[in-house]
């Protein structure tokens, strides 16, 4: 059989379980000690998902997110913010790129969604993922 990137997932989610069930019986739950990739194994990371806009459905788990065009504003003189993804725990985050405003100095930002960006909006924009509630059922 050839592998393939289906066949990958679903090792890399057996790995977890695995992983998870010796942790379980060894009396180990969430330790800090662990490293990140231990920790988070068997959990998506939805590096498969693609960037466009709208509603999008991961390939390898089939959770739903919603792709939104958002930028950063200062609290205080409502100039637009540079901003960058923040790659961390939570998938596409947005950061500003310097800590505080350049203007005022204010150091709180507020997040402004953008539902049609025009062309000159687009080169402060970035496109973040909003996770969708799953159907209860």
């Amino acid at each position: 059989m050839i592998p393939t990137k289906r066949s990958g997932s679903l090792i890399h989610r057996l790995s977890g379980h695995f992983c998870r069930f010796v942790l379980s019986a060894l009396g180990v739950h969430q330790a800090d000690w662990l490293p990140a990739w231990l920790q988070n194994a068997g959990q998506c990371s939805h590096v498969n998902l693609p960037m466009a806009e709208g509603k999008l459905v991961c390939p390898d788990c089939g959770v739903g997110f919603l792709a939104q065009w958002v930028r950063l504003r200062c609290v205080q003189c409502n100039r637009i913010v540079p901003s960058q993804y923040a790659f961390g725990k939570a998938l596409r985050q947005v950061k500003a790129l310097h800590p505080c405003c350049k203007h005022c100095g204010e150091v709180a930002t507020l997040q402004e969604t953008l539902d049609n960006p025009d062309v000159f909006q687009m080169q402060d924009a970035l496109l973040v993922l909003v996770p969708l509630a799953r159907p209860r059922g």
